[in-house]
């Protein structure tokens, strides 16, 4: 008996949350999802789901993510010089586009090969407040974020990211080990795993479907 009413508690606290004017539509759950930033441990709780949601398992003692793994932030919060001098490149390159779709819209009828080798032969400088920037509009976003051994984390703190995919490929979660298929760690490679994991969010935290 106790469980029905929980059951039926459970389901009638959903349909009132659905039946919320604020409830978010799927689109709109994927425009904020996509860009939402977690802080530290509380990125766990949803990693932790979507680590569970891609492998199919659920959490027991086989598949239970173990208490020691700690929050990884890919692009880490102290950049090494590594990082700076990749984060200058990134900017660079994405200042060089930004050039060119200007120059396209200035002169919609030029040749687009030639802008952008002209756009090519310019010195873009990157300052370290653009680096800052660049870093603080990426740390917190959780296609930056994974779970790693405590150790391992510790170990690696502020590496390249291709020393750290050498410890990635050892991890015991795919989600981590899937890490090593990005040939580069950029805002793009940010945003591409964010949207993976909007889908993977959509079904997890769907209510209307999932209390039926």
């Amino acid at each position: 008996i106790r469980e029905n009413k929980s059951s039926t508690d459970l389901n009638a606290i959903m349909t009132m949350m659905t039946n919320w004017p604020q409830y978010p539509q799927d689109d709109e759950f994927k425009v904020k999802f996509r860009t939402k930033e977690f802080k530290n441990q509380i990125a766990r709780y949803p990693l932790k789901e979507i680590h569970y949601h891609k492998t199919g398992k659920k959490e027991t003692n086989t598949t239970k993510i173990k208490d020691n793994a700690d929050i990884e932030h890919i692009m880490p919060q102290t950049l090494s010089q590594d990082w700076k001098d990749e984060i200058t490149l990134m900017v660079r390159r994405n200042k060089k586009e930004e050039s060119v779709k200007e120059e396209q819209k200035k002169n919609p009828n030029y040749d687009l090969k030639n802008i952008k080798m002209e756009i090519e032969k310019q010195e873009f400088s990157v300052s370290e407040a653009e680096i800052d920037e660049y870093q603080a509009q990426n740390y917190q976003k959780l296609g930056n974020l994974t779970l790693l051994n405590s150790f391992k984390n510790k170990e690696i703190l502020n590496f390249s990211f291709k020393k750290k995919c050498e410890k990635y490929k050892t991890d015991d979660l795919d989600m981590t080990k899937k890490l090593t298929e990005y040939p580069e760690w950029n805002d793009e490679s940010i945003t591409k795993r964010q949207d993976d994991f909007t889908d993977d969010a959509l079904e997890i935290w769907d209510l209307i479907n999932n209390r039926k």
